[in-house]
C-alpha cells in the first residue's frame, strides 16, 4: 500500500475496517441532534450488508494509523454515508474520495451521483462546488414522536440547568393534549434551589401553565414552529396571561439547537 505526499492513501474496504469506521463516525457526528452511538455490528448490517452495496464500493482514506475518511456507495450511484475527520483531513480528502466515487461509478455506467452529507459542512460544500455538484431539496424525511415526555424534557434541561435556574423558580405546569385522546398529560417541573425535578403530575399553584397539543409542543422543541406565532394563533395557551414572556423564555430553552443529520445508511 503506497501513501501520497500528504501521508494518506485511498483504498477500498477490507475485513476489520468496520471498527475504525464506526469510531470515526461516532467522533464526527456525536454533536448532531438525534445522534445514537453506533456499533460495528450495526454498521455491518446497515451499510456493508445492505443490498446494492459491495465491498469495493466502500472507499476509505487511510493515513496508515487510522481511517480518516470513508464513503459507502450503492450500485445506483447514491453515497449512502460520507464521513471524514475534519481535524486530520480537509477539502483534499473530500475531493479525493468524491473523485474516486465518480471514477468507480463511471466505470459501471452510472449517470449521476447523489451525495448524502450534512448540508452545513463548509468543506463538503466547497469540494462539491468545485466538482460541479448542485444542492437539491431533501428527498428523505423522517417523523419524530416523543414517547416519554418527562424523561425527554429532563435530557434537554439538565445540561441547561444553570440557565433554567437563572430564569425560573417554583413550579411550571405543562398541559399536553394527546392528538388521539381527549385527556391531557400533565408534567410539572419543579425548580428548587439547585435541583430540577420533573414529574408526571399536576400542580396546585404553578408559576404559570403552558397548554398545547403534543405535535405543537414537539415542533417548538425541534425548531419548526415560531413560538410567538404559536401563542397568537391559540395553539399555545399560557395562564396567567401576563406570564407569556416567561413562557416564551422557557420554551426557547427547550429548543434543540444542533443540526440534524441522518445518513441514508441508517434507513437500512
Amino acid at each position: 500500500m503506497s501513501y501520497n505526499s500528504s501521508g494518506y492513501c485511498i483504498r477500498t474496504y477490507k475485513n476489520g475496517d468496520e471498527e475504525e469506521i464506526v469510531k470515526l463516525f461516532n467522533e464526527v457526528y456525536n454533536g448532531y441532534a438525534g445522534f445514537v452511538p453506533r456499533t460495528a455490528e450495526f454498521w455491518l448490517w446497515c451499510c456493508k450488508n445492505r443490498p446494492g452495496v459491495r465491498e469495493d464500493r466502500i472507499i476509505l482514506a487511510d493515513n496508515g494509523e487510522h481511517v480518516i475518511g470513508y464513503a459507502v456507495v450503492s450500485d445506483a450511484g447514491e453515497v449512502l454515508e460520507f464521513c471524514y475527520n475534519p481535524e486530520k483531513a480537509g477539502e483534499e480528502i473530500v475531493l479525493r474520495l468524491m473523485e474516486t466515487i465518480e471514477s468507480q461509478l463511471r466505470n459501471v455506467g452510472a449517470t449521476s451521483v447523489i451525495l448524502n452529507a450534512p448540508s452545513d459542512d463548509p468543506t463538503i460544500r466547497e469540494a462539491c462546488l468545485k466538482l460541479g455538484y448542485f444542492e437539491s431539496l431533501p428527498t428523505y424525511a423522517f417523523q419524530l414522536s416523543i414517547v416519554d415526555l418527562a424523561k425527554f424534557l429532563e435530557s434537554i434541561l439538565l445540561p441547561k440547568l444553570e440557565m433554567v435556574k437563572g430564569h425560573f423558580s417554583g413550579e411550571i405546569l405543562l398541559k399536553i393534549k394527546q392528538l388521539s385522546q381527549i385527556d391531557y398529560d400533565y408534567i410539572v417541573l419543579k425548580i428548587l434551589n439547585s435541583r430540577l425535578l420533573i414529574e408526571k403530575n399536576r400542580s396546585e399553584s404553578p408559576s404559570f401553565t403552558i397548554e398545547t397539543d403534543k405535535r405543537t409542543f414537539a415542533s417548538c422543541i425541534f425548531g419548526t414552529r415560531n413560538l410567538l406565532t404559536g401563542i397568537l394563533s391559540g395553539k399555545i395557551k399560557v395562564s396567567p396571561l401576563w406570564k407569556v414572556s416567561h413562557a416564551l423564555t422557557f420554551l426557547s430553552l427547550l429548543k434543540i439547537e444542533q443540526p440534524w443529520y441522518v445518513p441514508l445508511g441508517d434507513y437500512g
